[in-house]
């Protein structure tokens, strides 16, 4: 059965289109799922996710920036997802052959569907053109590959080059962290970097290819930017380059990227003076707030695209995380609790293998479905996996009479899970969707035949057969 009606548990056809998360029956319903469906098992608000668009969209007009929002499929690529947020209005931000299929597949016109990334295949390539998919070239290399394509089908191609501004867009309290990150944004793998001339070089050669015209500029800074000034001193430097090309060439699209943060995870700024600081016991340095006020930033892109007189061009952006993150969550189920001597441990049936970037890189709210009165504890949050690092929170407060089969939910699954998610250990975990009083499977979990259905062996039954 992959349908299951929720009106008897308060169901979500009560809540209005508001949000599903702390609502009077989420503890009922979530126990509805988990019984249907099992555990772990992504949770989907669709509500909450075609709300997150719209008030992205909402908080950059209000700051005066019109942009064309192209939605990063990478971040959580499942059918339902993108599908409702196409049919909000939402165009395609694809890094990968598979991603732009989908996103053909699901009905986006090649014109709203931007192919970014740092490699593009040659048969990648002749698709994109093919279907009219616009292409952000990341190297001189793939410019050549692309033009001698255009020059085989004897078309022109309009396309983006990538450019690094070169500037550290996540800064802490810790100079030694902010040095490191410096030293990062100038390095960076993708694109051209900006100061020093690079960029510059790149474009006069991409421009001097016969079948190929830049119209447009991109950069893409990183994921879970939480600093305004940092990122609008990164596009003042994009904004001055493209000015200043603009002169003597037709320029029609910006494209600012993407990482917007969000207020339900935080990110550690650590540099090796926080660590020697935490060692010694005395880290007195304040840690960095987490979210990205949208409205300023669009009203500081706005002023720098009429400084640099740009108010004609085009502006585009992609979000993945700042619409996606607090759509889904994981429910999971407590599979033992206990003292091991050392700590106080709480072992649940979702790990890393789910979770990519939990604990080490990211702090996410995980709190109990339906928690008791009794007193709180500090545990330490594991997962199921055979690996010493699978640790989902080195201190979480739960109701001191957790018990084994009790219900948790890992809060702000949304970005980098579903298409990040291995089976290392353990097989991928389903996807429930909720909607109109609704909970339906979206995405199935991962069985034994899927884990081993690559496998190759002549004259024997594929496994997962008998």
């Amino acid at each position: 059965m992959n349908d299951v009606h929720l009106a008897d548990a308060d169901a979500l056809s009560s809540m209005d289109g508001g949000a599903f998360w702390h609502s009077p029956g989420e503890a009922a319903i979530l126990a509805k799922i988990a019984s249907q469906f099992g555990t772990p098992t992504h949770v989907l608000d669709m509500n909450r996710l075609r709300q997150n668009y719209r008030d992205f969209k909402r908080e950059f007009a209000a700051g005066g920036l019109d942009c064309t929002i192209l939605y990063s499929v990478k971040t959580n690529y499942l059918p339902n997802l993108v599908r409702a947020l196409k049919a909000e209005g939402c165009a395609a931000d694809v890094v990968s052959g598979y991603e732009m299929e989908l996103a053909l597949e699901l009905g986006f016109p090649g014109d709203q569907i931007t192919f970014n990334g740092p490699h593009k295949t040659a048969a990648e390539l002749e698709r994109a053109i093919d279907a009219g998919v616009f292409i952000n070239l990341d190297s001189i290399d793939e410019a050549r590959r692309l033009n001698r394509i255009a020059k085989d089908r004897d078309r022109s191609i309009d396309v983006g080059l990538r450019l690094n501004p070169g500037v550290a867009i996540y800064r802490g309290a810790d100079p030694t962290y902010n040095k490191m990150a410096e030293r990062a944004a100038f390095e960076s793998k993708f694109g051209y970097t900006v100061p020093g001339g690079a960029a510059e070089a790149a474009a006069a050669e991409i421009s001097a290819l016969s079948h190929l015209r830049i119209i447009g500029f991109h950069c893409h800074l990183g994921s879970q930017i939480t600093d305004v000034d940092a990122f609008a001193q990164s596009l003042e430097r994009l904004f001055a380059f493209a000015a200043a090309f603009a002169v003597n060439n037709p320029l029609e699209r910006m494209n600012i990227g993407g990482g917007f943060g969000v207020d339900g995870i935080r990110r550690e700024r650590l540099g090796p003076l926080r660590g020697l600081l935490a060692f010694h016991g005395c880290d007195n340095l304040d840690a960095q707030s987490e979210g990205f006020p949208l409205r300023d930033f669009a009203a500081a892109v706005s002023s720098l695209r009429d400084q640099h007189g740009l108010s004609g061009v085009q502006f585009y952006c992609e979000p993945g995380r700042a619409i996606v993150s607090d759509a889904m969550a994981l429910l999971a189920a407590v599979s033992s609790v206990k003292e091991t001597g050392g700590a106080s441990w709480v072992i649940v049936d979702a790990g890393l293998n789910l979770m990519p970037t939990i604990a080490m890189h990211e702090d996410h709210g995980i709190r109990e479905v339906a928690p008791s009165d009794a007193p709180k504890t500090r545990f330490r949050v594991g997962g199921p996996l055979c690996y010493e690092g699978d640790i989902l929170s080195a201190a979480k407060s739960l109701s001191d009479d957790i018990a084994e089969g009790d219900l948790v939910l890992i809060e702000d699954s949304g970005a980098y899970t579903v298409s990040r998610a291995t089976n290392f250990i353990r097989p991928r975990a389903a996807v429930v969707a909720l909607e109109d009083g609704e909970a339906s499977l979206c995405w199935r979990r991962e069985e034994f035949a899927d884990v081993f259905s690559f496998s190759v062996s002549p004259g024997q039954p594929a496994i997962g057969s008998r």
